[in-house]
């Protein structure tokens, strides 16, 4: 459309806003002069127009959504009577701190979780919404959603109505939302495509689960550390479809008009996902231009503008034609003319990377002196730490401050950390496979030398044959591996992480190089939640729990969909006999992910020390299924929950069944704990001890964790101290 066409469209809308509906036909009859084309296009407008704001004020009547309420010049409860409907009927659960103001269609609190303490935010909507809508329906929509569980989709946890109240908790994410930060100017290209990748990762990932978003905007957009985090996925429908009497396929436009596409501004009934894709090209654009592409003070003008005309050109001297380009298809006004899906806007940016020249240097954080500093300190530690580092790691450290790679590698390098966290041999297979395929691709990438040697790691102590190298040779392997990490990169707070794993499979009786490393680690990257993790477990295995508590809670904090970190919090609590606060953090683990091992395992030895062998079983066979890492130790705990039920002859069978898939000459550390375990709850204390003693070395630290603090083998401190001597003896 030209721009004399689009002024002339926008001026004949506003007028025609002016005519009593009776007669607009006439009107338009009179100024469109023959025009057919234009006619039609004042016709949709204002039909459009008229069937939205029927739409906005029925919705606002029925539901008293802020938002809506707000557009209408409506007010809303005062923040006295909501905060203490709500405080009285979470009281048990939460604590409310304080408001954090509102937004969209909620007003929103800081609160903690008692259980767990750990904050979390509580969305609140109208007491005028509860009496028109299903509280039940509600719930089963929330719980549908809830099921969305990735790095950048801030989680839902729970839904519930209160005193006239609905309300729903998600996870508190420090920092700031999108649209605060754009309150001073455009973004960086590095921080903007950063943030758009994690947006349209989430986009991709809640599309490929059937869920739009409908209201993707930058105050849905939290940031937390260098990362995006997308809130509210799917609210304002859950809330449509939940209307009592209303069918729930409904139609009309629903959002913030300002990101609204132009099907869902004239409330097409074929909306999909790219809805989403045209806001996040909104957005994209806004954090490129510092402003968004319409500007508009009425739902009306939003809709006009939506609709007919052309935003100007994306135009930065920094910003390549093929991003801006990719931008503005986005923004097309017709669906079928916009990229297919959030996952092609993605391969698009790894194809254009290489040859736009945004490759992944954008996304590293400047080096400021103090960050050089502290990589100079950390050179020389790494001569103690990995001998050889040294003199080379200067150069090294420079060049890799000016090292990129390809977006397409760090793809690779991405879903090799995806089928790492599975944790099973079939995932560390699949992850090895992929790091060393970005390592062939660049092999000065740094941070997959070090998932590399994170693999081999873990590989080693499961006695696992990898990538054709045998159980014996990978902890060598990993070694390399890790230093290589530390030569291209001393700055590198994964590379830290990793070299302090893997010095305390080096020496299994000390903790001391690891802590270190990992405090190195911390001192680069304060919100590396991986870190904080590991720290957590080296002061576990150490015996420090105090220390381990506070950095797992700090993981918790900053990863709370981390279900690894919820999983060790539930065994924390189970080795200091807090098994209250261990169940919970177990139940939001197997929340979480009821796939990971970890989070049935935790669950299913709290339920042992509470007396609930029927829950320990069903958490067993649960992991049975998922494949886990180690496939005797699933029927070890149920070897123990049945003896704990009298089931002698059926608890033997399957703790037979755990020794046939056992390694007997040389079990791992958990197979030899667990088989200890299972011959333990059914009696045969000398079976018990076989096991233990099978294991080399049993002066390491986690196999000591396990015979000190788990409470099946508490026995042994008890009634055979000198036993206990002799398993932490090598």
């Amino acid at each position: 459309m030209s721009p004399m066409r689009d002024a002339k469209l926008s001026t004949l809308f506003e007028r025609a806003l002016e005519v009593s509906p009776l007669r607009r036909a006439e009107f338009l009859d009179a100024v469109c002069d023959g025009d057919a084309t234009l006619r039609a296009e004042l016709a949709s407008l204002l039909d459009a127009h008229d069937s939205s704001t029927e739409y906005f004020e029925q919705l606002a009547e029925q539901l008293g959504v802020p938002t809506l309420a707000n557009v209408l010049g409506a007010s809303s409860a005062s923040s006295v009577d909501v905060l203490a409907t709500l405080q009285s009927g979470v009281g048990d659960v939460y604590r409310i701190e304080r408001e954090l103001g509102g937004g969209g269609m909620s007003r929103v609190f800081l609160a903690e979780e008692i259980a767990l303490r750990r904050h979390v935010v509580i969305k609140t909507l109208p007491q005028a919404t509860a009496a028109s809508v299903s509280v039940d329906r509600f719930r089963r929509e929330i719980a549908v959603l809830a099921k969305l569980q990735h790095p950048h989709i801030v989680p839902l946890l729970a839904a519930s109505a209160t005193g006239g109240l609905l309300y729903y908790a998600m996870p508190f994410v420090a920092g700031q939302s999108l649209r605060e930060k754009l309150e001073g100017g455009a973004l960086s290209l590095r921080d903007a495509l950063t943030i758009w990748r994690d947006v349209l990762d989430a986009l991709a990932y809640a599309h490929a689960n059937g869920v739009v978003h409908r209201d993707i905007k930058p105050a849905n957009i939290l940031l937390s550390g260098r990362h995006g985090m997308v809130t509210d996925f799917g609210i304002a429908r859950a809330i449509e479809v939940a209307v009592i009497g209303t069918d729930p396929a409904i139609t009309g436009p629903i959002g913030t008009p300002a990101y609204m596409a132009p099907e869902q501004a004239t409330g097409r009934s074929s909306l999909d996902h790219r809805a989403d894709l045209y806001a996040a090209g909104l957005v994209m654009y806004e954090l490129l231009t510092g402003r968004p592409p319409f500007e508009a003070t009425t739902v009306g003008e939003f809709m006009l503008a939506h609709s007919s005309r052309a935003p100007e050109p994306l135009r930065r001297s920094d910003v390549p034609a093929a991003l801006a380009e990719l931008v503005m298809e986005c923004l097309a006004k017709d669906p079928a003319e916009r990229p297919e899906s959030a996952e092609a806007i993605l391969a698009r940016l790894d194809d254009q990377a290489s040859d736009a020249g945004w490759t992944r240097a954008l996304l590293r954080k400047p080096r400021t002196l103090g960050a050089s500093l502290v990589a100079a300190a950390l050179i020389a530690l790494a001569l103690a730490v990995w001998p050889g580092v040294g003199g080379q790691s200067a150069r090294d450290d420079a060049r890799s401050a000016r090292h990129s790679m390809s977006d397409s590698t760090m793809r690779l390098y991405q879903r090799g950390l995806a089928e790492q966290r599975r944790r099973t041999l079939e995932g560390a297979v699949a992850a090895m496979n992929l790091f060393e395929r970005a390592i062939a691709a660049d092999s000065e990438f740094s941070l997959a030398w070090a998932a590399t040697a994170r693999t081999a790691q873990f590989a080693s102590i499961r006695n696992w044959t990898i990538s054709g190298r045998p159980a014996d040779s990978l902890l060598a392997f990993a070694v390399r591996a890790s230093r290589r990490a530390l030569e291209l990169d001393s700055s590198s707070a994964e590379a830290w992480t990793v070299a302090g794993k893997v010095a305390g499979t080096v020496d299994l009786e000390d903790r001391a190089a690891t802590i270190n490393a990992l405090g190195h680690a911390i001192a680069l990257d304060s919100t590396y939640a991986e870190a904080w993790f590991e720290l957590g477990l080296a002061h576990e295995e150490a015996l420090h729990p105090t220390e381990a508590e506070r950095a797992w809670l700090r993981a918790a904090s900053l990863s709370p969909t981390n279900v690894q970190v919820l999983a060790f919090l539930a065994y924390h609590y189970l080795w200091y006999d807090d098994y209250a606060s261990g169940t919970r953090w177990a139940d939001s683990a197997v929340a979480v992910d009821p796939t990971y091992f970890l989070a049935r395992d935790a669950a299913a030895f709290l339920a042992l020390a509470t007396g609930r062998a029927d829950v320990a079983i069903r958490h067993g066979e649960a992991e049975q299924r998922t494949r886990g890492h180690e496939p005797p130790l699933p029927y070890c705990l149920i070897a123990a929950a049945l003896a704990r039920s009298g089931e002698s002859g059926d608890a033997r069978r399957y703790a037979l069944q755990a020794e046939s898939l056992a390694n007997s000459t040389r079990p791992s550390k958990h197979e030899a704990v667990y088989l200890a375990i299972a011959w333990s709850a059914i009696g045969d204390t000398a079976r018990a001890i076989r096991w233990l003693s099978a294991y080399a070395p049993r002066a390491d630290l986690h196999f000591q964790l396990h015979v000190k603090r788990d409470p099946e083998l508490r026995w042994i401190a008890t009634a055979r101290p000198s036993l206990l001597t002799r398993l932490a003896q090598r």
